[in-house]
């Protein structure tokens, strides 16, 4: 479960590394928000509850002082909003870290 936790620490401040803003700032500025947002999205597509059940919306959103309805709302944010999805698909582009070992052995 800690490992988990460090996983999700680490996504954080992948994501905001490539979007450009400060993980520690948990202000709510645009760049901040989107940052938090698209973590959210990130998270829950690399850890999906039916394979991780025990990486929760709100473990998702304890790593960034949120609670499990900021990370839903953060979601749909990160899955309409275009600007939001625009730069989503940027991080996307540019992260290269390999998935968690337990999704690569239960995809092949």
């Amino acid at each position: 479960m800690e490992n988990k936790r460090k996983d999700l620490r680490r996504l954080y401040e992948d994501v905001c590394e490539i979007l450009g803003c400060n993980p520690e700032d948990d202000s709510r500025l645009r760049r901040n928000a989107d940052a938090r947002f698209v973590y959210f999205r990130v998270a829950r597509e690399r850890f999906p509850k039916d394979r991780f059940p025990n990486v929760t919306l709100e473990m998702i959103g304890d790593v960034v002082g949120r609670n499990y309805s900021d990370v839903i709302h953060g979601i749909k944010c990160a899955n309409g909003i275009a600007d939001i999805v625009h730069k989503y698909d940027y991080f996307i582009a540019e992260y290269r870290e390999p998935m968690p070992e337990e999704t690569l052995i239960e995809l092949q």
